[in-house]
């Protein structure tokens, strides 16, 4: 009995060991990245998803602006997307406005599809399937949406 008890103990120390390996992203306006070990719960109430982790705080994300909701053994790692002017995106080409360095783009789980050197101003990304994307430029991150 007692082996049985602790093959039991040793199987549910394995599952909890690997939650810590796992995390929820949340890709709406903001990425975002939970690990599953500091999840308490999620909710849907009144057409918005609830993040609530151990320590009691609480994320609430409309589901009509949620792009991907996931679980993944990766973090999104998107810590914060640029706002100013230096890139533009007309729906094809990325033009950079005093950038030079290497281009990369992924895709919200982390993929990279694309890397090209940015010593031309425009760089030509019509290649690119439907999506959201997240284009890096020498440490500055850019949200990008090809429709």
């Amino acid at each position: 009995m007692k082996k049985f008890f602790l093959a039991a103990f040793a199987a549910l120390f394995s599952l909890t060991a690997l939650a810590d390996d796992y995390y929820l992203n949340v890709i709406s306006n903001a990425t975002d990245s939970y690990a599953t070990a500091s999840l308490k719960k999620i909710t849907f109430e009144n057409g918005n998803v609830v993040v609530t982790t151990s320590n009691g705080s609480s994320t609430s994300y409309a589901i009509s602006a949620i792009n991907q909701m996931y679980f993944s053994s990766i973090a999104a790692g998107i810590g914060s997307i640029s706002t100013d002017n230096s890139m533009a995106w007309d729906g094809s080409t990325l033009s950079l406005r005093g950038m030079q360095g290497k281009v990369q783009v992924y895709q919200p789980s982390g993929t990279l599809v694309a890397s090209e050197s940015a010593n031309a101003e425009r760089i030509d990304l019509s290649h690119l399937s439907k999506g959201v994307y997240v284009v890096n430029v020498n440490g500055k991150s850019f949200k990008i949406v090809k429709k």
